[in-house]
């Protein structure tokens, strides 16, 4: 049994219609008919399945709650280093510390519209004693600096892998995996019009194990559209990994498969779009040590009045390793995401693809960040480059890095490298993420 560790979910601050969906369905549930018959069973789809319903559900005040308040920058206005302020956001009304709870996997969404209003979800643990996880939230009306008393979606429902975002008009979402006690997944898109403070809208979302999502803001004629990606395992809808919703995420198209040769299955990534509509899948293969990783594109999905569409582009990408579920330095789950961005800039880079995520290089360090570009809409990359390798040299005007990201692009990362060792600077992204799933 995996007991989290005891922590908080803290915010870094910097100081200075054609609807193919299934409608009005009562609190988001799966119609009856929603699996597919002939889908493989149940664990043998791919590497062991980490979301499972396991422990029963524990109330607070049990272990740990000897420890009272601690100084994690709740109540206290924040702990400093440097030029950056951790803020502590799974606290009481008080602003303190929760004893005997844990929390992990925090994603974070910010109103575009009015940037101090800021909402967050994560998956939490509310006894230590447990591993039975819930949808976690909270919400900021001054841009990080306090919090209102941490909250769940609904008590008492097994939930993991939050992700969050916020559209073009201020509407905040939360996609979250549901696991019933049958080991059946699926997700549910929650809609809040208040800046996070409540989620009364639960809409059932197909979905499935490590799904993401990525709304269109482009103003085009997919503006509003939101489109979800999955596992592979976990997944009661095999082989479909992707639909979308184009009315808001109410409702959402049938799931379909990505690729009809069902050679390119690109799960444990994340979904962009580009500044002309197109969407865009990053991905790995669904193996505990794969080399194999793909980007996929479609122009077609954006068109809420015509058919789904398809991804008319599948290219074969070499992020220069593997990606590793299930060893060091996260032996409960993955070592990264496949991450991918469009410089929407404007700019002379206009339109590149970005591609990033943690690999275990051809070498003696077992975890480095390689990183790709396309100059072409995702047809060719460049070769992989790394982030902490010793061998290049610092990029200018990348202050004390090694990454050779361009100045349209950022990523934030942990490292295990020694204190003294050079260390790339980070930027925020404006891409949504999350730590290492598990």
């Amino acid at each position: 049994m995996a007991i989290p560790a005891r922590s908080f979910v803290g915010l870094v601050c910097f100081a200075g219609v054609l609807v193919m969906g299934v409608p009005g369905l009562a609190h988001g549930h799966p119609p009856a008919e929603a699996a597919v018959v002939g889908r493989p069973a149940k664990g043998t789809d791919g590497p062991v399945v980490l979301e499972r319903f396991d422990d029963p559900y524990l109330p607070d005040g049990g272990v740990g709650a000897e420890e009272g308040p601690v100084v994690s920058g709740g109540g206290s206005g924040g702990v400093v280093f440097g030029n950056f302020t951790s803020i502590q956001v799974n606290v009481d009304a008080n602003r303190n510390n929760v004893p005997s709870d844990a929390g992990n996997e925090p994603s974070i969404a910010v109103d575009p519209t009015a940037p101090n209003r800021i909402a967050i979800g994560w998956r939490q643990f509310d006894n230590v004693a447990s591993n039975f996880r819930q949808g976690g939230f909270s919400f900021s009306r001054d841009g990080g600096r306090t919090w209102a008393a941490m909250d769940v979606l609904e008590a008492g429902i097994f939930r993991s892998d939050p992700v969050l975002g916020a559209g073009p008009d201020g509407t905040f979402y939360y996609l979250s995996l549901e696991v019933t006690p049958q080991n059946d997944f699926f997700t549910q898109m929650f809609i809040s019009s208040d800046g996070g403070a409540t989620w009364p809208s639960e809409n059932f979302a197909f979905g499935g194990d490590k799904q993401w999502f990525a709304i269109d803001t482009t103003g085009g004629v997919g503006n509003g559209n939101i489109y979800q990606a999955w596992n592979v395992a976990g997944n009661e809808f095999f082989p479909a990994t992707f639909n979308r919703s184009v009315d808001g995420g109410f409702t959402w198209d049938t799931p379909f498969q990505i690729d009809p040769n069902s050679i390119a299955f690109p799960v444990f990534g994340l979904i962009a779009v580009g500044p002309d509509g197109a969407v865009y899948v990053a991905g790995a293969q669904n193996a505990a040590v794969s080399d194999t990783f793909w980007v996929v594109r479609s122009s077609s999905v954006q068109n809420p009045l015509g058919d789904i569409g398809s991804f008319e582009l599948i290219t074969d990408i070499d992020m220069g390793g593997d990606l590793i579920i299930g060893a060091g330095p996260n032996p409960a789950g993955l070592a990264g995401q496949v991450n991918i961005d469009i410089d929407a800039s404007g700019g002379p880079n206009h339109g590149n693809v970005y591609v990033l995520c943690s690999v275990d290089p051809p070498f003696l360090d077992p975890m480095d960040v390689h990183f790709i570009r396309s100059t072409d809409g995702g047809r060719t990359f460049s070769a992989p480059s790394g982030s902490t390798t010793t061998h290049r040299s610092p990029t200018p005007g990348s202050g004390s890095g090694r990454c050779r990201s361009p100045p349209t692009a950022g990523s934030t990362w942990s490292s295990t490298t020694p204190a003294t060792a050079a260390r790339p600077t980070s930027r925020s992204s404006s891409t949504p993420s999350r730590p290492t799933a598990g």
